[in-house]
């Protein structure tokens, strides 16, 4: 089994990382750190021009993985658990963290998300929500106040 932590971006909070390496380590299991890029957002890859092919993405979202997982564990006092896998992944991010859970036995997925007001809740879309309620294995939530 594996423990699955979803970032959004390369400055992601920490703490959800550092809490899935925690679980890890508790359930002697590997951590995978996976950023999931949406269909269609292939603007910005390192100044690459033309169509960036399906691996070229997939390589983007995998290092933005490692940059986060770098930031939770530098200079901190939590140890980098091992093994940690970066995985780069193109989809829906709600669904596509879902189906990568499923396909490596998660134990469980951890989230970030910010506590938002009902407005704001209807509004924005919430990936964090949308793990929270449709997947099928537990899901550990690290919750921030929003600004």
């Amino acid at each position: 089994m594996t423990v699955v932590v979803g970032v959004p971006d390369v400055d992601a909070r920490v703490e959800p990382i550092r809490e899935a390496a925690r679980l890890a380590d508790g359930l002697d299991e590997p951590l995978h750190v996976v950023h999931v890029r949406r269909e269609g957002d292939f603007e910005g890859l390192d100044g690459e021009e033309g169509t960036p092919t399906f691996g070229a993405i997939r390589d983007a979202a995998a290092d933005v993985a490692t940059t986060a997982s770098e930031r939770a564990f530098d200079g901190g006092t939590d140890a980098k658990p091992s093994p940690v896998e970066h995985v780069g992944l193109v989809g829906d991010p709600a669904e596509t963290l879902i189906e990568h859970a499923t396909h490596v036995d998660a134990s469980l997925i951890v989230v970030g998300g910010t506590r938002r007001s009902p407005v704001g809740k209807a509004v924005f879309g919430d990936v964090t929500q949308d793990v929270l309620y449709k997947s099928a294995c537990p899901v550990v939530s690290c919750l921030a106040d929003d600004d």
